[in-house]
């Protein structure tokens, strides 16, 4: 009876051990943003990683209040393959879900557009919170045209400056847990 207990209570430990290597972790993200033309262009890249080789359904969101158009030109792909990733877009166009074969360290990219109907940029960054722990590093980078001006940022640039006619928002955080949207009224 011990020899069975015991040889059980291996076989649960194996088990906890085996999905504790197989979680998806989201760790980091580079983001571009434009806004050019009443058109909001995100492309983003975004670093998964797991412990071990495995694929994993992830969902991304869109922002979907009237004032956007529904996001169109999306690309998802892997950065290190160049292979570019099937998905499915929600009949809300609320989100879209696709599967990746993530091992170690992951980037994925993910870019859309879509339609501003009023002067306002959103990019959903609470989702971040569903992966219960803050992002270990994150760059924004907001791109305009240099007379463009923004009124309100939900969270002010850490840095402002002027590229080849271009002007650039910058925001690096380290430990990052949003608390709200990245939004810009202008």
């Amino acid at each position: 009876m011990i020899k069975y207990l015991l040889i059980l209570l291996l076989l649960i430990y194996g088990q906890i051990v085996s999905y504790s290597q197989n979680i998806l972790s989201f760790d980091a993200e580079d983001i571009t943003f434009e806004i050019q033309d009443s058109v909001f262009t995100v492309k983003g890249i975004y670093y998964f990683s797991s412990e071990s080789e495995k694929r994993y359904s992830i969902l991304y969101p869109f922002p979907t209040d009237s004032i956007y158009g529904k996001p169109m030109g999306i690309v998802v792909k892997y950065i290190i393959s160049g292979e570019t990733i099937d998905y499915k877009v929600k009949k809300d166009s609320s989100s879209i879900s696709f599967s990746a074969l993530i091992k170690e360290k992951t980037p994925v990219m993910i870019s859309y557009q879509q339609h501003l109907k009023s002067n306002k940029a959103r990019y959903i960054l609470r989702s971040t919170n569903y992966w219960n722990k803050p992002l270990q590093q994150v760059n924004y980078k907001l791109i305009t045209e240099p007379d463009f001006i923004i009124k309100r940022f939900s969270t002010p640039p850490d840095k402002e400056i002027t590229l080849n006619n271009k002007k650039i928002y910058l925001w690096q955080r380290q430990n990052f847990m949003p608390t709200n949207d990245f939004e810009n009224d202008y």
